[in-house]
């Protein structure tokens, strides 16, 4: 009887694996009985690889590098089995090691996960992807759609990671949110040498480096390269390379970033997958990388938080401030001049920071300017989505690493 012991187990959902969005949409607006028919009809068309495809195709590549077994792919779905064949069609097609499937028939997928010994689960369906995280039986990560026209260009494997609340705790992230940058900061140097708790991706991290050890007992250097890409800069970094030390993991690379835009550095990483517990690295991350987001358990500490409170615990800035106005030329530039008292909400060098206006998210330019004041490139068109009027100010509230709220206020 196999064992998956010292193996690292992936399930991955059909829709995830291969591109079946438009199968999906007949699903939900027809019903079940036009799937089926459609599926049936068009078992001989093989399907387009899915986001996660590139990541599943090189993980089970690695397996050729070892004497012994070092990832199994399942493919796990709710789909009939009569309904399947297109897809184990398309696995033949492409040559995927994968033997092994469950297609429940609609029973809930987390039921089985620790039958197969699960360590990750892949899923395009968010309520699959919480019920697993809620098990705590497996990591997961609802995967976002691929970018456009994505075709892998690497040969070796590229994972990357965020840190809080994804390899490590939420704890870290709790303090930050509730309490702001600075306590965020003096927690960490006053723990620079208590180890981080693991957060729901350790143990995939960890198994991902026992599988570099296993190659490089073969092989010079391993395909296979880690990345943790986080917000966090000094002084705060240095409690996770301590971690990492005491927990006896390498990571080949590693971003402390603080203020530079992650999907810049993905991109140049060429990561097969980025998993991030936040909206707002993920929406320009996904343009650029295969990405999946973490969701946070249904109990946690972070789901408690409204944006109340988070407002209440955060630092803000009115703008124009005191001798500044906003200017005609200001808006035709696109460019919010960030005076001196204001600039201390903002990060200390140049880079991409998120603006959340009325529900959407922006992509804002932040440049420091020795002399005189900085400018936070917003765009014209934000400028004219906000509308000012004469007698109005915008309120910038900080309310994530990066992110800012923006508000229009009215005097009084």
């Amino acid at each position: 009887m196999p064992s998956f012991a010292d193996i690292l187990v992936v399930a991955i959902s059909t829709r995830a694996l291969f591109d079946l969005e438009d199968e999906n949409k007949i699903y939900h607006e027809q019903g079940a009985e036009a799937y089926r028919d459609f599926q049936r009809a068009n078992e001989a068309t093989i399907l387009k690889k899915g986001t996660a495809f590139y990541l599943i195709e090189a993980l089970l590549g690695l397996n050729l590098l070892a004497d012994t077994r070092l990832v199994e792919v399942i493919v796990m779905s709710k789909n009939s089995p009569e309904t399947a064949i297109r897809v184990l069609n398309s696995i033949e097609h492409y040559k995927l090691d994968i033997t092994r499937s469950a297609f429940t028939g609609n029973e809930p997928l987390v039921n089985y996960m620790d039958a197969f010994t699960v360590d990750l689960f892949l899923s395009r369906d968010e309520g699959d992807v919480q019920d697993t995280i809620d098990s705590r039986v497996a990591a997961a990560a609802l995967i976002y759609d691929p970018p456009k026209g994505y075709v892998s260009e690497s040969a070796s494997v590229r994972i990357a990671f965020d840190a809080d609340a994804v390899l490590f705790s939420e704890e870290s992230e709790y303090i930050y949110k509730t309490q702001g940058m600075a306590a965020f900061h003096q927690n960490e140097k006053t723990k620079v040498d208590i180890p981080l708790t693991e957060g729901p991706y350790a143990k995939v991290l960890r198994m991902l480096s026992e599988i570099q050890k296993k190659i490089r007992e073969k092989h010079e250097i391993s395909p296979l390269r880690i990345a943790i890409v986080t917000a966090r800069n000094s002084p705060s970094h240095m409690r996770i390379i301590n971690t990492l030390r005491k927990w006896d993991v390498q990571v080949d690379e590693a971003f402390f970033l603080g203020g530079i835009s992650k999907d810049k550095v993905l991109k140049a990483f060429k990561a097969h997958i980025f998993f991030d517990d936040q909206e707002n690295h993920l929406k320009g991350a996904s343009i650029v990388v295969p990405s999946g987001k973490v969701p946070y358990h249904t109990d946690s500490i972070l789901r408690t938080l409204d944006m109340e409170d988070i407002k209440a615990a955060a630092k803000s800035v009115s703008l124009p401030d005191i001798g500044n106005t906003i200017t005609k030329k200001d808006m035709t530039k696109g460019v919010l001049r960030i005076t001196k008292n204001a600039a201390v909400l903002f990060p200390e060098v140049n880079g991409e920071i998120k603006l959340m206006y009325q529900d959407e998210i922006y992509n804002a330019k932040y440049h420091i300017k020795e002399g005189r004041s900085n400018g936070l490139n917003i765009g014209k068109k934000f400028f004219e989505k906000l509308a000012l009027t004469a007698d109005e100010q915008i309120k910038i509230t900080e309310t994530g690493q990066l992110t800012f709220l923006i508000e229009k206020i009215s005097p009084k």
